[in-house]
């Protein structure tokens, strides 16, 4: 995770230098192109998102741990 602070500190730093003025396709190929503080925002949204609660109360991160409960136990 600190490479991953790193990343996001650096884009929200090279934004202070260039501005809205530099954009980048993000993400690639998808020709929907952002400033680099808005990429560092969508970097921390996609992070935060593995953690998070989604509606049915689940983290994505828990998946694999769920799936070889449900296995070992026969328990979800």
């Amino acid at each position: 995770m600190p490479v991953n602070a790193l990343i996001v500190r650096a884009l929200v730093n090279l934004y202070g230098f260039y501005g809205d003025e530099f954009k980048v396709q993000c993400p690639t190929g998808s020709g929907q192109y952002m400033t680099l503080f808005e990429v560092a925002q969508e970097i921390v949204r996609r992070l935060t998102g593995t953690f998070l609660r989604d509606a049915s109360g689940q983290r994505p991160c828990m998946a694999a741990a769920a799936s070889s409960r449900t296995i070992q136990t026969g328990v979800t």
